[in-house]
């Protein structure tokens, strides 16, 4: 576990806003340690040039800075600014706002839960005269280190060195590089609450520490030793969650999917929802941040996120296949096991074990998920009832577990409701469910676009994992046509999307080597008559087009 980055003391942050436009920099905190800085800046540089300017930010008792923002500073005359890093990993997350750029000002932030490292944030400029060192400065205005709040405020000291130049900026931040599609149609003025979007920590602003906060929830840290990573149907998970936006509405009674709900109606914090909010903390306005979520964003029966109409039914009508050895063997980790008062092992904190009865509809099957905040990952398929194993927000007792299986058996329509046990169950096989699985785990989707697990080209682009594809059946397919298939590429099913009757599978296969072996197996699997398409599997979209050889810049 990354070590866990700041202890917040929200009294110190100043009064609410009532202005999204207002983002002055706190007071001077006391006993807040004081930040010092570094401007790394290459010398000889001759008009034309281009050279990248590197900020560090410590504390003065020489603990890196773990998030920074302020304003940074320079001669117009003598620079004119290009741009930042394109940056293709999780971390630092860095945003740039150049709206005053020809006045010598950029508005910048910075996050990397693990410390920001040595010329963490770089600036890319042209030259345009002499003295170009002169009149740098940066306004530091919030920071945090792993153990502290800095102070504002703070030294700059300008030395001269050697920056690494990156092969690519991006003009203006990260507001392009988020490709949003559509625009807000409406702006909701006022609600009972008025909490707002992004503002995590609750104190009215937007700022870099709500940025921290979420950048430590999405890699698994608690931001506040004792309180943990918010889960859905916590408040702050649903501040937090921003993206992707789902515009053009907010969460209102007619809005199909609201912020926060991902392409297969499941909801976690991530890098992209850090990234949101830091742009909007550095005034680069982003859709959802900032605005005031109507009331009508919490479902009052669950008290939970509002499913949206086209978020209605995520529980297969029918079993799933199996479960991924990988992911079930995840919940009987020791760290993730509940003990009985005598110390012994007794269950996963977040597994449980449902059987419905035969004549359970779907909408049915949802309406228990819902009543416990349950996301299906697998299951067994032995009657149209069948076995279904639901991940549940984590517990942190054995009689809370059991707690939540009695509430589960109360409702009519189910037969069983238990703890999982580590009983061999059955593991994904290459048996197709007759029915493509709606959604894919998170957890296991993100293991297939692990970097390591990601072919490239020659070039060095990102290709596509070398163990993941997509298929999609023609609507006649039968089930033993489509065993056929799986059984041909030795595959296993592990996900897919319920668009219609053929749909469309996402299938593991054994490891390829190269790109074009991952090709000849799509050829293959298209040699079938009843398949429709074959497909490499696309990280940010999952409905992948046919275009499968759009190589994607690193």
């Amino acid at each position: 576990m990354i070590t866990c980055l700041l202890t917040l003391v929200a009294a110190s942050l100043g009064s609410a806003l009532g202005c999204r436009d207002t983002l002055a920099p706190v007071a001077h905190l006391p006993h807040a340690p004081e930040a010092r800085i570094h401007i790394t800046v290459p010398a000889g540089g001759q008009r034309g040039d281009t050279i990248a300017i590197a900020l560090d930010v410590t504390s003065a008792g020489g603990d890196t800075a773990t998030a920074t923002q302020g304003t940074f500073r320079f001669r117009p005359a003598a620079l004119r600014f290009l741009g930042q890093p394109a940056l293709d990993t999780l971390f630092p997350v860095l945003a740039v706002d150049p709206a005053d750029s020809a006045a010598g000002n950029l508005r910048v932030l910075a996050v990397d839960p693990r410390g920001l490292p040595v010329h963490g944030l770089v600036l890319l400029f042209e030259v345009r005269n002499s003295g170009y060192a002169e009149g740098l400065a940066y306004t530091h205005e919030l920071g945090v280190t792993a153990s502290d709040i800095l102070d504002n405020g703070g030294r700059a000291e300008v030395v001269p060195g050697t920056v690494r130049r990156p092969a690519a900026v991006v003009p203006g931040g990260w507001p392009s590089a988020l490709r949003e599609t559509a625009l807000r149609a409406r702006l909701i003025d006022s609600v009972p609450t008025g909490r707002r979007y992004g503002d995590v920590d609750g104190n009215g602003l937007i700022n870099v520490l709500d940025v921290a906060w979420v950048a430590n929830w999405a890699v698994g840290n608690q931001a506040r030793a004792g309180q943990p990573i918010p889960v859905v149907g916590d408040l702050r998970e649903l501040v937090g969650n921003v993206a992707p936006g789902n515009l053009p509405g907010l969460g209102e009674n007619d809005d199909p999917k609201g912020p926060g709900w991902d392409a297969f109606c499941q909801r976690r914090l991530d890098v992209l929802d850090a990234a949101e909010i830091g742009n909007e903390a550095v005034r680069n306005w982003r859709p959802v941040v900032g605005d005031t979520i109507p009331a009508s964003a919490v479902d009052p029966a669950t008290g939970r996120p509002r499913r949206g109409s086209a978020c209605q039914v995520m529980v297969p009508a029918l079993p799933p296949d199996g479960i991924d050895k990988a992911l079930w063997d995840s919940f009987f980790l020791p760290a993730n096991l509940l003990k009985t008062p005598e110390g012994y092992d007794f269950a996963p904190r977040d597994l449980i074990t449902v059987v419905f009865y035969n004549s359970a509809t779907q909408a049915e099957k949802q309406a228990v998920m819902d009543a416990i905040g349950g996301e299906v990952v697998g299951g067994a398929f032995l009657s149209a009832g069948g076995i279904y194993h639901v991940k549940i927000p984590p517990v942190t007792t054995s009689s809370e577990l059991l707690a939540i299986t009695k509430v589960v058996e109360a409702f009519p329509q189910v037969n069983f409701a238990g703890i999982a046990r580590n009983l061999d169950p059955q593991y994904r096989s290459p048996v197709v469910p007759p029915v493509p699985p709606d959604g894919f785990d998170p957890a296991l989707r993100a293991s297939f676009f692990d970097p390591e697990n990601m072919l490239r080209t020659p070039e060095g682009y990102v290709f596509a994992p070398r163990n993941l594809i997509q298929i999609g059946f023609k609507r006649t397919a039968t089930l033993a046509e489509k065993r056929a298939v799986i059984d041909a590429l030795r595959g296993a099913v592990v996900g897919g999307s319920r668009i219609d009757a053929g749909a469309f599978y996402y299938v593991k296969i054994a490891p390829v080597t190269s790109i074009d072996e991952l090709l000849a197996t799509l050829r293959l699997v298209e040699s079938f008559r009843q398949v429709d398409h074959a497909l490499i599997a696309g990280e940010d979209d999952p409905n992948s087009s046919p275009a499968l050889a759009q190589p994607r810049a690193p």
